[in-house]
């Protein structure tokens, strides 16, 4: 045993990057050492901002001064790294000259270190904590926080990999307080009502966009989790553990679609704890697949690829469904088509395929809390996702002619009428109408468009509005002709509103 890890386990991880550049295939062992070196920054003292020359540097965004203003205080550049989610050699190039100009990173960097957006012109507020106050908590929680993702990357690599973790308790989310008293006995009846509530309210955020039920499952976990501390059976306390950790993966689709990753992360992490202590490897796939999908919507699909390959290395040895590994195929896909990976994304797609073979997959062998696998054995789900693979990938020119192949796909999950997730057939429409106007469809293109138009922003789905972004993206080779300059147009009041 190597940190928890047997050498069985040792074997299926060598070809990992993480595995290789980390503690020697130690993922347990690089987890505390995450959490060593993040415990070990110093602190950013907001005083600091009052200093009109690093003011001045930061108004222009000048990322080599502020480093240098870190430095000069006593940071290393392995401190400055791991706060702003960096590695050192990138820190020493930046310190040596490299410019940064992203948004995305320099966003990063200001929220791992605590200053307001605002100080670099990434946003309007500047007068925002930053330093432990009110705002600071909801600032980090509806952001991403570099340093927790880390953390949350090295956790879920060792849980995957069955290796044991100290401290991972301190990932969790906090939970409201219940009001109602939970049983001291609990049994069948309660594990049943957690399962039966959960199911209620994934309904309801298929039906109005994820986050519709956020505030009442949160509250449903903050009793639920009482339970555990009640007197039950060991099949019980099983069962309860992967309804909640069910229930933690809904909660963390409510988070994602606000735009708050951090807050999906700490559900998620909490969701694999509760399925690593009911030993069910199918699950922590599960929720790994939903983790990639977290990581790619915030626009980092490498950290994608790779929970989606600690899911596919949770499940290598296991009796499960073959529509859960598909669900991790399809969301490595999707983080390959934003790498413009064709090759890769072809053969994840190739795999999804054969394991969602209707006619050797046994549907009702999917375990109730397999939500993901499940969907994708519903008629025209998966067409429609592979269109939104294709769709993204037809982003990038040297792809374009992929754009025929996303209103095939788009046409196929329309055509099958299972209309159970609106969130689904809306983002399957959206990739339609992307694909008209790609492939010189552009009446076709602006009408699909304008049909879908309400009904998008009506869910409120940070997602959604995204993709609505694609669409005005296509428009734009029809700038001057009016009804695609409309569809513009009102796509940009929407989306501003």
């Amino acid at each position: 045993m190597i940190g928890g890890l047997s050498a069985g386990q040792l074997t299926r991880l060598s070809h990992w990057d993480v595995y290789v550049r980390h503690m020697g295939g130690d993922l347990a062992g690089y987890y505390r050492e995450v959490v060593n070196t993040e415990r070990s920054i110093p602190r950013f003292d907001p005083e600091w901002l009052e200093d009109p020359r690093l003011r001045a540097s930061l108004a222009v965004q000048d990322v080599q001064a502020l480093f240098r203003w870190l430095h000069a205080r006593g940071w290393s550049q392995a401190q400055i790294g791991a706060a702003t989610g960096q590695s050192q050699p990138e820190v020493s190039a930046i310190l040596t000259g490299r410019q940064v100009q992203a948004h995305a990173v320099l966003l990063r960097i200001a929220q791992g270190l605590g200053i307001p957006p605002g100080y670099m012109r990434l946003g309007s507020c500047i007068a925002c904590d930053g330093d432990g106050g009110p705002d600071a908590s909801t600032y980090h929680l509806d952001g991403d926080d570099p340093m927790f993702r880390r953390q949350f990357l090295a956790a879920a690599g060792a849980i995957a990999a069955g290796g044991a973790i100290d401290g991972v308790s301190r990932l969790f989310p906090s939970r409201p307080s219940p009001v109602r008293a939970v049983p001291a006995r609990v049994g069948a009846a309660e594990v049943a009502q957690v399962r039966a509530a959960t199911a209620s309210l994934r309904a309801l955020d298929y039906q109005h966009g994820h986050g519709t039920s956020l505030d009442a499952a949160r509250g449903l976990a903050g009793w639920a989790h009482g339970m555990l501390s009640s007197r039950q059976s060991r099949t019980t306390a099983r069962e309860l553990r992967i309804s909640l950790a069910d229930l933690h993966v809904l909660i963390a689709w409510g988070f994602n679609d606000g735009g708050r990753p951090t807050g999906a992360r700490r559900h998620h992490i909490q969701a694999l704890a509760l399925a690593r202590e009911a030993d069910e490897p199918g699950m922590i796939g599960t929720i790994l697949s939903d983790a990639a999908r977290v990581s790619v919507d915030n626009g980092d699909p490498r950290e994608g690829i790779k929970l989606a390959g600690f899911g596919l290395l949770a499940t290598a040895e296991c009796d499960i469904s073959p529509a859960i590994r598909a669900a991790l195929h399809l969301e490595d896909a999707m983080a390959r088509a934003h790498v413009a990976d064709e090759r890769g994304l072809l053969d994840a797609l190739s795999r999804a395929g054969d394991d969602l073979d209707l006619a050797r997959t046994d549907t009702a062998a999917v375990p109730p809390w397999a939500s993901a696998a499940s969907w994708w054995l519903k008629a025209g789900a998966h067409a429609g996702f592979r269109g939104r693979v294709y769709q993204e990938l037809a982003r990038t020119p040297a792809f374009r002619r992929y754009a025929e192949t996303v209103i095939e796909d788009a046409e196929t999950a329309i055509a099958s009428a299972d209309v159970t997730s609106v969130t689904a057939d809306v983002m399957t429409r959206i990739s339609l109408s992307t694909g008209l106007l790609r492939v010189g469809e552009r009446d076709a293109g602006v009408t699909t468009a304008n049909e879908l138009l309400d009904q998008a922003v009506a869910l409120d789905s940070n997602r959604i509005r995204a993709q609505l972004a694609d669409i005005s993206a296509a428009a734009r080779a029809y700038a001057g002709h009016p009804d695609a300059d409309d569809l513009r147009a009102h796509i940009c009041a929407l989306t501003a509103a």
